[in-house]
């Protein structure tokens, strides 16, 4: 009969791989050849225009509601939205999808891609996005521009369990 030190000791050698076989791929931005500041860190990257490192996905020297990023396209450092944020070249800014945004009033930022009566703006800075008009519901329904549609007051709407939607004296799309 094996003793269970021998048997741990047997599964551990003929299971476990050698930590030499495991390894790390790194991200395209951390070869010093086309980012000088990946010689200090991975998380850095060069900005051409100030010659500067600054982090990777923070501000770094991009427009505020912007970030750092890294296009291997261009093997370059950019400024883009972060992920799920819709840009809007007028202001240079980015703003949250189903926003107000730089919309009229009775208005609301949606991806250009989505049907909407309105025209569509391209960027390679964020998603496409434009301004699509509030829908207009009956008296006691309001409008909800995720789905597309009007849900009654008071009930549960699109909103998870034992949350409801109520009417605020706040505009329906404040930024």
């Amino acid at each position: 009969m094996m003793s269970l030190p021998f048997v741990f000791l047997l599964f551990f050698l003929l299971l476990v791989p050698p930590p030499s076989s495991s390894f790390v791929i790194a991200p395209p931005w951390a070869d010093p050849a086309s980012n000088p500041c990946a010689h200090k860190s991975w998380q850095l990257l060069l900005w051409p225009e100030d010659g500067r490192c600054y982090r990777i996905f923070g501000r770094g020297p991009c427009p505020r509601t912007q970030e750092l990023a890294f296009d291997e396209a261009a093997g370059r450092a950019l400024c883009r939205c972060p992920k799920d944020l819709l840009y809007w070249p007028a202001t240079d800014r980015c703003y949250p999808e189903f926003s107000k945004g730089p919309c009229e009033p009775n208005q609301y930022l949606e991806r250009a891609d989505l049907p909407s009566n309105a025209t569509a703006l391209s960027t390679e800075v964020g998603a496409p996005s434009r301004c699509a008009d509030v829908r207009r519901c009956e008296n006691g329904w309001i409008f909800w521009p995720r789905h597309g549609r009007c849900y009654q007051l008071y009930t549960q709407g699109p909103c998870h369990k034992v949350t409801f939607k109520v009417p605020s004296k706040v505009p329906l799309m404040k930024n």
